[in-house]
This record gives structure tokens, sequence and C-alpha cells, in this order.
């Protein structure tokens, strides 16, 4: 960090904050970590670095995820101003963040928008392990609505596409 501002290299240096700040996030550090990823945020927004943009407010959703739903969800809405610029699995990224905060906040239908949204983007027949994924998390927000056939079905399903990327990397489940 210190070597990036010293040549202003201020796309590379937004990178590190944003680094740091996810590292500071996973061990606890939310303060300083909230604090970081502002920073990287408003200078990605000084240097209009999209990407950083995306990532930061990204990151910060996910501190207030389980703190502050509003917050969170303000940055995601923010985020979603982004959605004709980003890549595909940013979006999907996107809309499992949006997911899993509204599923967090018993908002059940909201958050099954968002998976459905993320699962018809993904080809299930390239990415069977992220399909596999957003199929169980629809699962599990039926489990949450207590429609436990549903719910059920959902896993199965799940199941099956995590066992064919098993079978595919050798690996048992």
């Amino acid at each position: 960090i210190p070597v990036a501002k010293r040549i202003k290299a201020k796309k590379t240096l937004t990178s590190f904050y944003l680094l740091k700040g996810r590292s500071l996030t996973q061990k606890g550090e939310l303060n300083t970590a909230t604090e970081l990823l502002q920073h990287c945020l408003d200078l990605s927004k000084e240097i209009n670095y999209t990407t950083n943009i995306y990532q930061s407010l990204l990151a910060l959703s996910s501190i207030y995820q389980e703190l502050n739903t509003a917050f969170s969800l303000n940055y995601l809405n923010q985020a979603y101003k982004l959605i004709d610029k980003l890549s595909l699995e940013a979006k999907n990224s996107l809309y499992t963040a949006f997911g899993n905060t509204y599923r967090n906040i018993g908002k059940y239908d909201s958050a099954l928008y968002f998976y459905n949204k993320n699962i018809s983007l993904i080809n299930k027949d390239v990415d069977k392990m992220h399909y596999g994924a957003m199929v169980g998390n629809i699962g599990n927000v039926y489990l949450d609505m207590g429609r436990y056939d549903e719910a059920l079905e959902k896993q199965f399903e799940s199941l099956k596409y995590f066992k064919m990327t098993s079978d595919s990397l050798d690996i048992e489940i």
C-alpha cells in the first residue's frame, strides 16, 4: 500500500485496499475493514474504476448483512446500478448477495426472486457446482417457509449436481 501511494498507482491502491479490507473482515476486525473498504469505494469512484466500485460495495454489504440489513441493501442497490457493466460472474454474486440478505430477514419471496434470477444465468451443463449451490439455496428458502416437500426436492436436485461435479473431479460425496 505505501508503494502504491507513493507512485500514485490509484487502481493498484484500490485493489490493495480491497484485499486488506476483505482480510480484516475475515479476521473479524469489522470497524477497520469498513473504514478501509469505504476508503476503497471513495477512491474507486474518484478514478471511475467500476470493478472495484462494485467489489467494494459487495464487500461492505457482506459486513452489514447480519448487522444492519438496511445498510447492506443500500450497498447492494448501489451495486445493482452498475449491472450493465458487470460480468456474468459479478451478476451472479450480486444476485446471490441479494438472495442471502433477503433470506436473512425473512423476505422469502424476494430471496427466491434473486436466487431464481441468478439460476437463470447459470449454464447447468457447464457450471454444475454453481447451479447445484443455487438450487440448494432455493431449497433452504423453502425449508425456512415450511414448504418441506419442495425443500427436500430441491436439496436432492442440488445433491445431484454436486455428485456430477464430484464424479468429474473424482471426489466422493
